[in-house]
């Protein structure tokens, strides 16, 4: 509601169908959908989950702000892909 960006909550790939661009293929058409609507998209990944920040930076994410869950225990990026 009036917000000028999507943000994706959460993508998970079950581990046996891993590795298989079902992923990419998820973000892709999320990122195809908010170019229509002309948003931005926005999303939080854990930093010690290489792979996933891999896949989103090579999809064009780039970092803004790190964080950390409410309880420290872990740190996370906000990423954006403008």
């Amino acid at each position: 509601l009036g917000k000028n960006y999507y943000h994706v909550d959460n993508i998970c790939v079950k581990e046996e169908y891993r590795q298989q661009g079902l992923g990419r293929s998820l973000m892709m058409y999320i990122l195809k959908e908010a170019e229509e609507a002309k948003r931005s998209v926005r999303l939080f990944v854990y930093s010690e989950n290489n792979v996933a920040y891999s896949l989103y930076s090579s999809l064009g994410f780039v970092p803004i702000a790190k964080q950390f869950n409410v309880d420290r225990s872990k740190d996370y990026y906000q990423m954006v892909k403008i």
